[in-house]
């Protein structure tokens, strides 16, 4: 059987190692008194083998200001395309990180709060004999 890591947790916890601890898998009724946070849905991906996970990735980024939106987001894929190479988390470790489509700014429906996307995918490899 295929133990897949989870790509929510994995990167939930990726981005509380970077200082950033509001991550939801859905958009919170608080939002605009709880900016910033991410919302990271999984879009779908493939695997090659039973230890390889291609997963796809929406990185949402909320925050106050669209220039705040984007310079989080920024951030955010600077560090998944340097930082999250290599990283270990639940018996798996990240192999590759691409960007399918780079952080920007799109239309949200609430006031005082602005919204980034981003998509990745990410090469996930379980470890042999770690379940």
């Amino acid at each position: 059987m295929a133990g897949y890591t989870s790509v929510y947790a994995l990167l939930k916890q990726f981005l509380a190692d970077l200082g950033y601890v509001k991550v939801f898998r859905e958009i919170p009724s608080n939002l605009a008194n709880d900016v910033p946070l991410f919302v990271i849905q999984r879009f779908g991906g493939a695997d090659r083998a039973n230890w390889l996970d291609i997963a796809r990735v929406d990185v949402d980024t909320y925050a106050s200001s669209p220039d705040a939106a984007e310079a989080i987001a920024e951030e955010v894929r600077a560090a998944l395309r340097t930082r999250l190479v290599r990283y270990q988390f639940d018996g798996s470790a990240v192999s590759k990180v691409e960007t399918m489509s780079a952080p920007h700014l799109l239309p949200f429906d609430a006031t005082n709060v602005w919204r980034v996307t981003a998509a990745y995918q990410l090469t996930i490899s379980r470890f042999a004999g770690v379940s």
